[in-house]
Formats: structure tokens, sequence, C-alpha cells
């Protein structure tokens, strides 16, 4: 399966390849994955009486009211860029809605929100990446009212609507909001029919880890803040350069904020998910995401081990 995406006279194909993951046969032990302890985990709606209030809960009026994540290096809402979808020579382009890549809503410290999230194949075939602090408030509480629309453009929900089990992030983000593991799993339950996420929407993004660094990346996400307003999916693309300061992060020219945040990075040619964007720097034109390492891998792991 793919993305076709045209860029002026260049079309960039962001092919999503399937690996053949198989479920846990029942009954067998799905807790034998990593140890947890550089991993936080949060409960989502556990029963399916609580699966189907958090589905009625996100009506379409309150997934239109709902606004963007604020940029966890700021503590700011996004301003709107009314002049143009750049940054510094870089551009965004409307791409396909496609059913690997979503939005993510929940609730907050009473508000209710957006990020971007991508479908990612997964051992329990459940597993959405999205930015951390779109799961965690970093060192307050866990997200409530989590769900995840597949491939969303202008209020349309192809493939329902999917509740989270279970919220992860890093230690790092968790314990002090550090910006460089600002990454977030999600554990979907099965929907209405049984099925689980992957199964539904026939597949998902392959991850990796500890790449080299300096990758071309295509990024994509929900940017919701003027000119953009969160109905349709938007792209960037660049090659990543090392942030400054001791940080761990990477960056790419990309003026897509707002409700663009854990929307996937996939590696040029490659095609797999590395990364997610998390947050802007006062002044600078780039979108950073988290290198995904080590620490990021365990969480992934725990995740993608839980049986749902």
């Amino acid at each position: 399966m793919s993305i076709r995406v045209t860029i002026g006279a260049t079309v960039v194909t962001v092919a999503a390849a399937l690996a053949g993951f198989t479920e846990p046969a029942l009954g067998a032990e799905v807790n034998a994955g990593p140890p947890a302890g550089s991993v936080v985990r949060g409960a989502g709606a556990m029963d399916r009486a609580e699966q189907v209030r958090v589905e009625q809960y996100w009506t379409v009026e309150r997934m239109a009211n709902a606004v963007s994540a604020a940029d966890p290096a700021t503590g700011r809402r996004s301003e709107s860029n009314q002049e143009s979808a750049k940054a510094g020579g870089a551009i965004a382009v409307q791409v396909p809605a496609h059913r690997f890549v979503g939005k993510v809503f929940f609730t907050m410290s009473g508000v209710d929100q957006v990020c971007s999230g991508a479908v990612t194949e997964s051992i329990n075939l459940s597993v959405v990446t999205t930015a951390g602090h779109c799961v965690s408030q970093g060192a307050g509480a866990f997200a409530t009212n989590f769900a995840f629309v597949p491939e969303y453009q202008d209020g349309a929900r192809p493939w329902g609507t999917w509740t989270a089990k279970s919220l992860y992030t890093t230690v790092g983000w968790k314990n002090s909001g550090d910006l460089n593991v600002n990454v977030g799993f999600a554990v979907m339950n099965r929907n209405a029919s049984q099925n689980e996420l992957m199964a539904a929407v026939d597949g998902g993004l392959g991850i990796e880890f500890n790449r080299p660094r300096g990758q071309e990346y295509d990024v994509y996400g929900y940017a919701d803040v003027l000119p953009y307003n969160g109905e349709k999916l938007w792209q960037c693309a660049g090659t990543a350069v090392d942030a400054k300061h001791g940080s761990t992060s990477i960056g790419i020219p990309c003026p897509m904020s707002g409700g663009a945040d854990g929307g996937p990075w996939l590696t040029r040619g490659w095609q797999k998910l590395n990364s997610v964007s998390s947050h802007r720097l006062s002044g600078d034109e780039r979108q950073y995401g988290p290198y995904f390492g080590d620490a990021v891998k365990a969480v992934f792991d725990q995740a993608q081990w839980e049986s749902v």
C-alpha cells in the first residue's frame, strides 16, 4: 500500500511495507516483553462500557471544537500564519488522506484537544504512535477520552472511532517533560466487530530505531492553525539536522504546527516510521522530533506486547 503525493512535478510515493506479524495465540504469555523500568503506562478505556462512552463523547461538534495541543517547548498554542504554508522556504503540501494516518482526540486538564498519529506495525496489531504530550502532560496526568480516527478528512470517519486501552510514554517525558523523548504510544481496543486496528485498516507503518542521523524524511500531520484548518492531511519533506544545545532531537524545515503534533516522520527510501512531530522553538523554522533510539524502542516494545 502507498500514499502517492505530487509536489510540483515530482511524485513521491510513501510506501507502507507490511511485516508479517502474527497475533499472539489465545492464552499465550504476552507479558514476556521488555522490562518496564523505563516505561510509564496510563489506563484508558478498560471495558466495553467505557469504550462506548468515549466513542459517544466524540461527537462531530466536540471534534470540530477541539483545540491543538500546546507546544511543549513554549507552553503556547501555535499562532496563525496566514501569509502562506511556508517556513524559511520550506513548504507544506496537502496530500490525500490515508488509512494509516489519522487524528488523535483527547482531553487534558478539562480541555478537548487534537494531535496526529499513525497506525504502527506491532505484535498486537493495535498500536498508534504519537507525541508524548498527546498522551500525558509530562509531570501531570495522562490524557482521558483518548480516541483515534484513521484517514480522517473533513469530519469523515471511514474506519470509525477507536478508543485506547492503554497509553505509554517514556519516563523522561512523564517525569520531567524531556523533549528528547517526547513520544507516546497508545494501545487501541478492538472495535465493536472485535477486529484489531491493523486488521481493520489492512496494515500499518513499519517502525525503525537507531537509524543513522541525518535522514531525509516525509512528515505528515493534520495541522490546524491558519492557513490550515485541521480537516485535511498535510506533508513536509526535508533532511534532518541535529538540534543544538545538547539536545538529541532532530529537526527539518516545516511550517506545520498545531494539530500536526504527533504526526509520523517516514524515512525517505526506507519508508519507515522513525520520529514524530514534537515541538518548535521560537524564531526557528524547523519542526523537531525525538530521535528514535533505545529509550523510545523500550516504550514501543512494551506497548506492542500488551494484549487487547
